[in-house]
């Protein structure tokens, strides 16, 4: 995250590649799923979101680091439901709003 105004752009480009596989959707929603059944697998499942909380954090606060990953997680469903994924220009602008999203609470 080099350049903090090009990287929800660039996030949203590789995040869109990500969720056109639906193959890896699938699967990435199958170990959600079984996480939520299966506490051995929670950890698992769970990495994944703790770490795209922990990359963008000291650029953008921790707040709004778990805002992008909520949206994240919610997107991957979307497209695991609807067997396609929302618009990379959707993704850049929701990512672009939540970097730039007033802060309350411990990150303010």
């Amino acid at each position: 995250m080099e350049d903090i105004a090009t990287a929800p752009a660039a996030l949203a480009a590789e995040w869109h590649r990500f969720l056109r596989d639906l193959r890896l959707v699938h699967a990435d929603k199958a170990l959600s799923w079984a996480a939520v059944h299966d506490p051995e697998l929670r950890s698992l499942a769970l990495r994944w979101f703790d770490e795209l909380v922990v990359l963008p954090t000291p650029h953008i606060g921790r707040q709004r680091a778990t805002a992008v990953a909520v949206f994240a997680d919610g997107t991957t469903w979307h497209a695991a439901l609807h067997d396609e994924p929302l618009g990379e220009r959707l993704l850049a602008d929701t990512i672009a709003a939540l970097f730039t999203a007033p802060m309350t609470g411990e990150d303010a």
